[in-house]
């Protein structure tokens, strides 16, 4: 049996593995040697590994000698330039490194990336997401090679995504975005398919903006909108539309959380009456799971009445608001 190793990539960098002759193992201790090459480079890391597969194909022969002491374990934490002259040359040479890559596009590299990914991991659950921020930058550069990606191609990238308000993305959905197409550079590098990466250390970072959150209103402005003699009529008139905004002011809830409440979500307990926040009907709906919660009803609100008018609520209506459209 030939010994075999195997230059393997993990998360931390690449590592060395060598399978242990069947006629050695039992001197040896063990089937598998695995060792960490302390490098993410990959030429680095061709360099270390043909180093140490040499070292252990000495020392299996060693063995098989019968000299038995053992060999130490090889350090792999030298400066490159000290391997570099066991890679052979075609490898050092940029433009055999790259020329794998020469011609290939994004829509190219994502499927080597995935194909990659899910032979590590299995089924790999972020392909349609990759393909889709990879459509989602070809709408902003074309049908680029990834040979001609410079930095001002994530940078402009960026700004799209920035100004893009229509989209409805978060901030942090379009950080995501531009690490996405990052780390398929870094793959494209590490993998010897581009001379260089050149997103490496752009910062790309898109500050959360105040789309969902909105400048507080003045004092002067609340009691203009709520205590005009026009909106206190609503009171009377329309007293879904009074207390919603009322509640809305109070609590601080979003006002579809409020606006699906159903009478039932008005409860008390030691004395508390609170607000229920919930999505246990199909008619509910909510952010996420961490926006459930039970929000106490301000003294304020209690004060006004808000606890009067759900008690003379008509119990065969379903909603607190229900006179809403």
């Amino acid at each position: 049996m030939g010994n075999y190793t195997l230059l393997q990539r993990r998360p931390t960098g690449y590592y060395f593995r060598q399978i242990v002759p069947r006629d050695l193992r039992s001197l040896v201790g063990k089937k598998e040697i695995i060792q960490s090459l302390k490098t993410k480079e990959k030429v680095a890391a061709l360099c270390k590994n043909k180093e140490l597969a040499v070292h252990y194909s000495r020392y299996f022969d060693s063995l098989r000698r019968g000299e038995t002491e053992l060999m130490p374990v090889m350090a792999t934490n030298r400066p490159m330039e000290a391997t570099s002259s066991i890679i052979p040359n075609a490898l050092l040479s940029e433009s055999n490194a790259t020329k794998a890559g020469k011609g290939k596009t994004l829509n190219w590299l994502v499927e080597e990336w995935i194909n990659q990914k899910a032979s590590n991991e299995g089924q790999f659950k972020k392909a349609g997401l990759a393909r889709r921020v990879v459509a989602l930058f070809e709408n902003t550069h074309g049908n680029i090679l990834i040979g001609d990606l410079e930095s001002r191609h994530l940078i402009e990238f960026k700004k799209h995504l920035q100004n893009n308000v229509e989209s409805g993305l978060k901030a942090k959905t379009k950080n995501s975005y531009s690490d996405q197409i990052k780390s398929l550079t870094s793959f494209a590098h590490d993998e010897l398919l581009i001379k260089h990466n050149p997103f490496k250390g752009l910062k790309t970072m898109i500050p959360e903006v105040d789309s969902e959150s909105y400048q507080p209103y003045a004092k002067a402005e609340l009691e203009a909108l709520l205590f005009n003699s026009e909106y206190q009529q609503l009171r009377n008139t329309k007293p879904g539309y009074f207390w919603i905004a009322m509640v809305s002011l109070f609590t601080g809830a979003r006002i579809r959380e409020i606006a699906q409440l159903h009478i039932t979500d008005i409860r008390q307990q030691d004395g508390i009456q609170y607000i229920d926040i919930n999505d246990n009907a199909p008619d509910k709906t909510l952010k996420n799971q961490g926006s459930r919660r039970q929000v106490p009803i301000h003294n304020t609100l209690l004060k006004m009445g808000f606890g009067n008018y759900v008690a003379s609520l008509d119990k065969n209506k379903k909603y607190v608001f229900h006179d809403l459209p």
